[in-house]
């Protein structure tokens, strides 16, 4: 016997867990746009304070109701 067919063959690792997963996932195109859409809703909420810097419990009355 040769050495060759003595060694193991270490170039088919078993796919990461997470690669694997976004495999399978991707193949759902309305799964995948969802995914991106919670993603950005996130990443707005995340950026609430720069996107809307005033305090929302302050009213500006006196520039709405004019007689």
């Amino acid at each position: 016997m040769t050495e060759t067919a003595l060694t193991a063959d270490t170039s088919m690792a078993p796919p990461h867990p997470l690669g694997e997963f976004w495999a399978y996932f991707n193949e759902n195109r309305g799964a995948v746009i969802g995914f991106y859409y919670i993603v950005f809703v996130c990443a707005i909420a995340l950026a609430a304070h720069w996107v809307a810097p005033h305090n929302p419990f302050e009213q500006y009355r006196d520039a709405i109701l004019h007689p």
